[in-house]
């Protein structure tokens, strides 16, 4: 597809509908990490649109993916219409990675708060043999080194 042309390197999901789908080897990832049944037995799975956070969770957390998720265009309204058919404009609502874990498109349209999940620190090891090892974590969401 032409999200997966953009972003190769992540896992592409893409809303259909009330639906959030994967196609091809980004729906063996759905399947693997988040334990969803593949869908009319092609290489495509999805989940519904109230579950994509847990979905994404699976991706992130359990996978370590980073996944570009894409939303459907409203159609204007003299674009609508019986005779209108063809496919949904898209565009890249959210890249959600191991540092960046909570999808909040739909954050503003919600009745409860929105539970951000702390990022992981990075860490770094360093070994001279003068000197034995040096340990560093970085933490990017408050912005500190130890």
């Amino acid at each position: 597809t032409e999200q997966k042309k953009l972003h190769p390197d992540k896992v592409v999901l893409v809303r259909v509908g009330d639906f959030f789908e994967c196609y091809g080897v980004d729906a063996v990832m759905l399947v693997e990490h988040c334990g969803l049944n593949p869908m009319g037995g092609k290489a495509r799975a999805g989940c519904p649109w109230r579950n994509v956070q847990a979905t994404l969770d699976g991706l992130v957390h359990e996978g370590g993916l980073a996944v570009a998720v894409f939303e459907e265009m409203n159609e204007p309204e003299h674009a609508r219409g019986a005779k209108r058919r063809g496919l949904k404009s898209r565009f890249l609502s959210q890249v959600v990675s191991p540092g960046n874990p909570t999808y909040v498109y739909d954050a503003l349209l919600r009745d409860d708060d929105v539970d951000f999940a702390p990022s992981r620190p990075y860490a770094a090891l360093q070994f001279r043999p003068s000197s034995g090892f040096a340990l560093a974590l970085a933490t990017v969401d408050s912005r500190e080194v130890r």
